[in-house]
This record gives structure tokens, C-alpha cells and sequence, in this order.
């Protein structure tokens, strides 16, 4: 029995005359021949409630939105809803061709700051919410200490850059960076701060000599601060404004820290964990604190991807199974978002 063997040419010819004969305003060759319709990211986590834009690459449009599971979709713009769960989003374009993606929506574990600056053997407060307990704390490289009871860290005698990796019950992953200086000089921690109307934040200092001592410049500034502990309580909303922070060491040296106080935080958009495949494009936005956002890549994972620093568009460039996206607003605040890229 002889096989059809039908050639690259044949295979030409087939389509031309397809095109030729189907006398339909509605049908080209190029529908023909163009690629599968795919929805970028394929595979996202987003917090309850959180928004993120889908996008169609290929395909011909007009394109129709569809989703299996709780939220909201028009137009390709999901919002998750108030409970944790799994949602199909499905894409239609104008021959029939479809794509979909898979949605998990997580009660995120979170950890506060994200991103800080210490001297060192200076001391961090962090705060960690959300997710399920218990939860698992990760040092890379290991260069200061971190207490599981206080959340409380510690810096090392070295200068350099720690990621604190906090992962919950569920395997949900939280990330915190902090820069560690070498500086013999009185430092209070962070300089620069963003924190919710009548929610507590912790200061601390490094360096100088003696004991610190914390203060609101003027002291009869809208909040609250313990004198010793740095514990700091900002006005209850509708207050919003700016306050300045100040320590003072035994010999009377000073540092300020200018602390934002505002109704809602700065967000990257989507701010837990983006999935995306070597040579995927995703524009990040960001919403709250005070514009012009800048985007950035965490240090050291300029080779995984490239971000614009204007208009938020990362391209995955190579498999890596961790990459950061940041976004700084005008007043130094920060937000991040992880990102695993596969090939």
C-alpha cells in the first residue's frame, strides 16, 4: 500500500486555492496561516480582590473573554474575588480559536517592609500576615539572623544584600530584601517610610555609640512614638500626610526618617507570583503612592529578564526560578512582585 505523502508545495497550492475559490470577504490566506491564539500570563496567583490585565498574542480579533470560577471579567480584566480558589479564563477569537489560562487566588502571606536598608549589626522588625501558618524563614546568604518568635532581624558583621524568603504552610512564598551597610555612623531604619493611618511601625537604628533614643520632630508631631523601642504609631485616617522621624544616640548625634502616611499602600499590580515562558512580554502597573513609578529588577537577575523602567513591560529572557520586579515611587516607597519564568 502506497502512503499520501503531501510536500510543503502541494501544501501551498492546497491553501492558495482555498483562497481563491472561497470568495469570502471575511477569509485570507493570512487567517490561514497565522499562529494559535495564546493569553499571556498562562499561569498567575493573585491575592483576593487583586485586578490583573490578561493579553492575546496571535489570533485574530475581535477577541471574547470567558471564565470558569468566582470574580469579575470584562474585557479581559479579572478581578479575583473575596475567596481563595481556581479560575479558568478562556479567550475566543474571530475563527473559533481558543486559549486559556489558570487563575489561583490565595489569601497571600505577606511580609512588611519589603525592602530596607540596615547598618551593620543593625535590627529590623518585620511583620508577616496572611497565608497559613506556620510559617518556614529563609536567609540568602545568610548574613545576619532572623527570630521565628519576634521576627525580628538581626545583620552579621558583613555588608551586603540579604533576601529573607518566607514560605507558609501552603508553599506560598514572601520575600523581603535588606540592604546591609558598613557605616560607623548613626542610621535610623528605614529613612524612608510608608505606613497605613493609625497602623503601628517599628524604627530602628545602627551605628552611632550609646543608647538610641526616638523622638517625632516636632515632638508634638500627629503620632506616637516609644522613646526606647521605636515603636511608632501613625494618626488615625482621615489623617494623611508626611512626619519626620529622629534618633538620637549618647552623644547627641541624630538621623531622620520622613514617614508617609496615607489610606492605601503602594501596590504593584499583580504584587505575589507571575508565571510567564522564555520570550513572554507582561506590562506591570502599579497603583497608590505618588507617581512617577520606576520599575526595576531585584539586583543580580538582569540576565532572566528585562524590565522598561517607564511603562513597566518585562520580557522573560531566560529560565530562572527566581526573579523580582520592583516598583518605586516618588517618595522612595516600594513594591514587589515575584516572578517564575519556565522555558
Amino acid at each position: 500500500m502506497k502512503k499520501k505523502v503531501i510536500t510543503v508545495s502541494t501544501l501551498f497550492l492546497l491553501l492558495l486555492v482555498l483562497f481563491l475559490v472561497s470568495g469570502c470577504d471575511d477569509f485570507s490566506l493570512i487567517d490561514v496561516l497565522a499562529n494559535d491564539i495564546s493569553i499571556i500570563p498562562g499561569e498567575i496567583t493573585l491575592n483576593l480582590d487583586e485586578t490583573i490585565e490578561f493579553e492575546v498574542s496571535a489570533g485574530i480579533s475581535p477577541f471574547v473573554f470567558t471564565e470558569v470560577g468566582d470574580g469579575i471579567l470584562p474585557d479581559g480584566i479579572y478581578t479575583a474575588p473575596a475567596v481563595a480558589g481556581s479560575v479558568t479564563i478562556s479567550v475566543q477569537d474571530d475563527r473559533n480559536r481558543t486559549a486559556e489560562a489558570y487563575v489561583t487566588v490565595v489569601d497571600a502571606v505577606n511580609i512588611l517592609p519589603e525592602i530596607i536598608s540596615t547598618g551593620i549589626g543593625g535590627v529590623v522588625q518585620f511583620t508577616i500576615s496572611g497565608g497559613t501558618e506556620p510559617y518556614d524563614v529563609d536567609l540568602d546568604p545568610g548574613l545576619g539572623t532572623y527570630d521565628t518568635g519576634t521576627d525580628i532581624y538581626t545583620a552579621g558583621s558583613k555588608a551586603g544584600l540579604e533576601i529573607i524568603k518566607i514560605t507558609d504552610f501552603d508553599g506560598q512564598i514572601a520575600e523581603a530584601l535588606v540592604t546591609i551597610i558598613d557605616t560607623v555612623n548613626l542610621m535610623i531604619i528605614p529613612e524612608v517610610a510608608e505606613v497605613l493611618a493609625g497602623e503601628i511601625f517599628t524604627f530602628s537604628a545602627s551605628g552611632g555609640s550609646g543608647t538610641y533614643n526616638f523622638s517625632t520632630e516636632p515632638a508634638s508631631g500627629d503620632g506616637s512614638i516609644n522613646l526606647t523601642n521605636g515603636r511608632y504609631t501613625a494618626p488615625a485616617s482621615p489623617f494623611t500626610g508626611t512626619e519626620t522621624i529622629r534618633v538620637t544616640d549618647s552623644d547627641s548625634a541624630t538621623s531622620d526618617a520622613i514617614i508617609y502616611i496615607v489610606d492605601k499602600l503602594l501596590t504593584i499590580n499583580p504584587s505575589i507570583a507571575l508565571t510567564l515562558y522564555v520570550g513572554d512580554e507582561f506590562t506591570f502597573s502599579a497603583s497608590n503612592g505618588i507617581l512617577p513609578y520606576n520599575f526595576s529588577l531585584l539586583p543580580g537577575y538582569e540576565t532572566a529578564g528585562s524590565i522598561n523602567g517607564t511603562t513597566g513591560l518585562f520580557t522573560a529572557l531566560a529560565k530562572d526560578n527566581r526573579v523580582t520586579v520592583i516598583v518605586t515611587d516618588a517618595n522612595g516607597n516600594t513594591s514587589t512582585c515575584r516572578v517564575k519564568i519556565k522555558s
